[in-house]
């Protein structure tokens, strides 16, 4: 709150409001300017110090003040040019005839004047240069006690901030920057010489945007500056790229916090940690993630193009062994017929499991969805097996499900995926039977919901004995 009266509405003899107040209160009230020069004083201090008003006025209130506490005044004094209110405070008082008086005052500071509430705590009545001084037994031990302990968080105080000054100072990696509202700049740590390699003697009173903010960004920073002034609130912490004094853009995990200061106004402080070597490493690994699913690609390339060029020459092989297999006799030259055959149709399907893989692999697979009978249609290809189960010697029996139920899904697939699973299965069945069966079980899903789902799954079983 400002006030809104001058140093002429002080001294005028014209103010009804608090002239009657100042007069005829027991009170010791006083007036006085930032600088201490007493403006107004009411007649009690007359009697308390035995100067008149006009001796009292225009003076520095210290002159009247002990010397030996002339310096603890002032540093309490201090409070007030940071707009804070003193509360409680005692100090003596030189008396007209060389004694000595403990007041006890509090004080308010307004605009650019000081307004003083004050009352004697006890009359030391002591010469100026009396040897007892404050030692004696006259002083109130309240207030030894209160010098002590205000020696005591004097010493606190400066030791915290020693030791916060020296973490700013010396953190490493970390930059700080204070600066005004206006952008000036008031700290700069050493990490910030690190990051930005602007020195401190470089950057101090420099505006911040104009330093380290790229051109392009610089009136958004300044409205993101106003506001945060206005409002009081910092901005979310960002990732961003300052400038470094080479010219370079450098990354930074940058951070916002706005302090209040008495007297002073808002100052706000930048903390910015260098990303440098993260984004170089994200970079990176783009950079591999990139070369490596181009080389996957290549890879998957080359093998689709060999299993092209391979399996024409191959069909033409069978073509050819299917005719030779027509025109001989001898069953010796029939049997070698059957096994190029054999191995034709081995390699061939060996070339389409991998053009298979490289589809899945590049999601060039393209799945065609039909409804059919599921039981039947896993019967039909277990079917085709017989055969060659007999061969090995065993049994291959086929269990369907005890309900016929129809599903939709890619019927191309669902028969390579079990001519692989029953193929294997008699490959690595040296005796005993293997078994194939077909079962819908109800799954109960848990969603997020309460509702509770079921979802019919299709389960093909295969046990075998060896």
């Amino acid at each position: 709150m400002e006030s809104n009266l001058n140093k002429d509405d002080i001294t005028s003899s014209n103010q009804p409001l608090y002239q009657k107040f100042f007069e005829l209160s027991l009170c010791l009230f006083l007036i006085a300017d930032k600088d201490g020069t007493i403006i107004k004083l009411n007649r009690s201090w007359e009697s308390a110090l035995g100067y008149s008003i006009n001796e009292m006025e225009g003076k520095d209130y210290l002159s009247f003040v002990h010397p030996d506490d002339i310096d603890r005044t002032t540093k309490t004094a201090s409070f007030l040019l940071e707009e804070i209110d003193i509360e409680s405070f005692s100090t003596r008082f030189l008396c007209k005839d060389g004694s000595s008086k403990l007041i006890e005052w509090r004080a308010y500071p307004d605009g650019e004047f000081v307004y003083i509430s004050a009352h004697e705590v006890n009359s030391i009545s002591l010469k100026e240069n009396s040897p007892a001084d404050l030692s004696g037994s006259t002083v109130p031990t309240d207030l030894e006690n209160y010098l002590e302990k205000l020696k005591l968080a004097e010493k606190k105080w400066k030791e915290s901030e020693s030791r916060f000054h020296y973490l700013l100072e010396n953190v490493q990696y970390i930059s700080v920057q204070g600066y005004r509202a206006d952008g000036t700049i008031v700290y700069w740590n050493k990490a910030s010489e690190q990051v930005y390699g602007f020195t401190a003697e470089e950057a101090m009173g420099k505006n911040l945007v104009d330093l380290i903010i790229p051109p392009p960004a610089r009136d958004f920073v300044r409205e993101a500056v106003k506001i945060m002034v206005e409002t009081g609130i910092a901005n979310p912490p960002d990732e961003l790229w300052l400038l470094h004094k080479n010219g370079e853009l450098i990354p930074v995990f940058s951070n916002h916090t706005i302090v209040d200061i008495p007297g002073k106004g808002k100052e706000l402080f930048c903390i910015d940690i260098d990303i440098s070597e993260r984004v170089k490493a994200q970079t990176e690994l783009l950079k591999a993630k990139e070369k490596a699913e181009e080389l996957s690609r290549l890879k998957s390339t080359l093998i689709a193009n060999l299993s092209h060029e391979i399996k024409t020459p191959l069909m033409g092989i069978m073509g050819f062994a299917e005719v030779l297999e027509t025109s001989l006799q001898s069953d010796e030259e029939l049997e070698l017929v059957h096994r190029i055959v054999g191995s034709v149709q081995r390699l061939n399907e060996t070339f389409t499991n991998l053009l298979n893989l490289v589809e899945f692999e590049t999601d060039e697979i393209n799945l065609r969805r039909n409804k059919f009978m599921v039981g039947a249609y896993v019967g039909s290809v277990v079917q085709n097996f017989h055969e060659s189960a007999s061969l090995k010697g065993l049994k291959l029996e086929f269990l369907p499900c005890e309900k016929e139920f129809d599903v939709e899904l890619d019927k191309h697939f669902l028969g390579k995926i079990l001519n692989n699973l029953i193929g294997n299965s008699i490959k690595f069945t040296n005796h005993g039977y293997v078994k194939v069966s077909v079962k819908m079980k109800i799954r109960m899903e848990k969603t997020f919901s309460p509702l509770l789902w079921k979802i019919p799954v299709l389960e093909c079983l295969m046990t075998k004995k060896i």
